[in-house]
């Protein structure tokens, strides 16, 4: 007779989600409007080249998660927090240095432009500290002009980039580096546009710190219109989401909310392929997202029980944090599989192992009565039982 000993095995897979902030801050570009500054205290003006601002104190404004009362101007078109860039620095999302943070509108070797009036300046404007460089070129390209602002939102700690003036390209293939940096070059959330890509407002996402903006007279239409707005705003993913099968039906999530205490929305799937939310579009419990994933979740709280599943089975979920919009974060994805019932014969014959397993159990013939097979499971590396 055979004896029969059923065991339910229990896979806890637990997925820890780490996040680089700069990386999560939520992008958009619009053309609104560029509103010169006359005001305020100027910098540099006439000729200038490769200076760097001493400390400039400006209101309290939060970046990456710090909160800073000084940053740095460079003439090269852009400014830094932590310490001052050096002089020559030309690709400042991309560089090694270690300031702490980069937002770069216009990042290359610049000088003055051979037209208009051109300066360097800061002004504090409402709620925003604006950093704005005027009639500005890449260094000694004949016939190349260009304005653009910085502009620091310290109500809401949004950054914006603006440009404006008149804006006509010189011919050059030293680009521009546009977007901004945490405290290393590894963390950067940046812009990229090829001479093809019309105008600045089609950029696309930056795969890698060294990315730059075509800008160069041979495709004139690749360039921002005066009034192009893009915008940066804190919108960081959820941390430490967790997934711990607990049962053949049941996988129990958990996470922390972000700093800012956004709500959060979890979608499902059976494979790690989920759709991008749409901004403006919330999204109720069993909504779709197209492209992938069935929405689990949707507001506040930082537990969820996903139950009435099937066994032995791979569940992938990804969580986002949304604002009052909702814009949505990146997201963060990770896994777990139901347990899977595994009977226990004491003659294996005809039976086969899970797939799971394939890598570390194996049978053994004449285990126990002539001809029957017994279950080993790998316990450690070396010893199995």
């Amino acid at each position: 007779m055979k004896n029969h000993l059923h065991i339910s095995i229990i896979m806890l897979i637990c997925s820890i989600i780490s996040h680089a902030q700069v990386t999560e801050y939520f992008f958009t570009q619009q053309n609104l409007a560029y509103t010169e500054m006359t005001g305020g205290t100027v910098l540099w003006s006439g000729t200038f080249d490769n200076e760097v601002s001493g400390e400039i104190t400006i209101p309290a404004f939060t970046f990456n998660g710090t909160t800073y009362t000084s940053l740095f101007v460079s003439a090269n078109g852009f400014v830094t927090f932590g310490i001052a860039p050096a002089a020559t620095n030309y690709t400042p999302i991309s560089n090694a240095a270690i300031y702490t943070g980069a937002i770069s509108a216009f990042g290359r070797d610049l000088n003055q432009a051979g037209t208009g009036s051109p300066e360097v300046r800061y002004q504090q404007s409402g709620n925003e500290f604006v950093i704005q460089w005027k009639d500005i070129r890449r260094k000694d390209i004949a016939s190349e002009i260009i304005s653009f602002q910085v502009r620091l939102n310290t109500s809401n700690n949004y950054v914006f980039i603006v440009f404006g003036g008149t804006i006509t390209p010189g011919s050059n293939t030293s680009y521009p580096q546009v977007g901004i940096r945490g405290a290393s070059d590894a963390d950067y959330n940046n812009r990229y546009i090829i001479n093809a890509g019309g105008n600045w407002i089609n950029s696309t996402t930056g795969t890698i710190n060294s990315r730059t903006m075509y800008f160069n007279i041979a495709t004139p239409a690749t360039v921002p219109s005066p009034g192009l707005t893009y915008s940066w705003k804190p919108l960081y993913n959820p941390t430490n989401f967790t997934s711990v099968a607990i049962s053949l039906s049941q996988i129990d999530l958990s996470w922390q909310k972000n700093s800012l205490n956004h709500n959060v929305m979890i979608a499902y799937n059976t494979s790690s392929t989920f759709g991008t939310p749409v901004s403006g579009t919330a999204y109720p419990a069993g909504n779709t997202i197209t492209g992938g994933g069935t929405v689990l979740f949707y507001g506040d709280g930082t537990s969820f029980s996903h139950t009435m599943l099937n066994d032995s089975i791979e569940y992938y979920y990804k969580i986002w944090s949304y604002d009052a919009v909702p814009d949505y974060s990146t997201g963060a994805i990770t896994n777990a599989r139901t347990a899977y019932p595994l009977t226990y014969l004491q003659n294996f014959n005809g039976t086969t192992l899970p797939p799971e397993w394939s890598t570390d159990m194996s049978m053994t013939a004449n285990h126990g009565p002539a001809e029957s097979k017994g279950l080993n499971k790998l316990l450690s590396s070396t010893t199995s039982t």
